[in-house]
């Protein structure tokens, strides 16, 4: 059978009866159509699968009482950082959906050189909300039961000293410089489609950024983003060299 496996804001207990968020009952009851009696997982970030059961759903509103909790196991060991610079629409999209995928555990957004221009504050706001909301639903396509959180935008230069463990720049028209150390941290930074202006590489350079390549093609931003997040978790985390060759 089916495991329909949705997104609650709220704290999750077992034994208690909950009513669903808007989302999650607008999904259930019209999309979904299911019936009093159906087995759910719900999940709200907290690390853990909640087994529940549909008690009560009419037009208006669904409540399920939650049965049992599960440590779901399936996190990165690497803390695994993205600082991607801003794109355009759906190609930024996609970076957050790969990342979350990817087991990124930060998605930072950059003003650079070359970024797609920032949209005025309410709209910033609408913007970084929706992003977080993919994060959700890709959270729970792919399983995770952890939240990574899409930070506030930051400017290129402010960064360059403030993230953790080995760093990587993927910069295609750079030489790349070797990176043999084991990492139980990794920062990836994906410049936008024109690419990071040379003094944004030089600068990153000097504060201790390793330049990557991604082969002999030109990716764009938002491919150049999964293959890099990839590698990261291929060379230090949870995803083998066979699965991304």
């Amino acid at each position: 059978m089916r495991e329909f496996r949705l997104f609650s804001s709220q704290p999750l207990r077992v034994g208690e009866v909950v009513a669903l968020d808007a989302s999650a009952h607008r999904h259930v009851s019209a999309v979904l159509r299911l019936r009093v009696g159906a087995s759910l997982v719900l999940f709200n970030g907290d690390g853990f699968d909640y087994a529940a059961e549909l008690v009560a759903c009419d037009r208006r509103a669904s409540q399920v009482r939650i049965l049992a909790r599960e440590a779901v196991g399936n996190e990165s060991p690497l803390n695994l950082v993205l600082f991607a610079a801003l794109l355009k629409g759906e190609a930024m999209d996609r970076v957050v959906q790969k990342a979350v995928e990817l087991g990124a555990k930060r998605i930072v957004p950059l003003r650079t050189a070359r970024s797609e221009a920032l949209p005025a504050d309410e709209r910033l706001s609408r913007k970084l909300a929706h992003w977080q909301g993919i994060v959700v639903a890709s959270a729970m396509q792919c399983g995770r039961a952890t939240l990574p959180q899409v930070e506030a935008v930051r400017d290129f230069a402010d960064i360059l000293e403030d993230a953790p463990g080995l760093r990587w720049i993927f910069s295609p028209h750079d030489a790349p410089a070797a990176s043999g150390q084991a990492a139980e941290a990794v920062s990836v930074l994906i410049g936008p489609e024109g690419g990071f202006a040379p003094d944004e590489v030089a600068a990153a350079v000097n504060a201790g950024w390793l330049p990557q390549s991604l082969g002999p093609r030109v990716l764009r931003a938002d491919t150049a983003a999964t293959v890099a997040l990839a590698r990261a978790q291929a060379v230090f985390g949870d995803l083998s060299r066979e699965a991304v060759c």
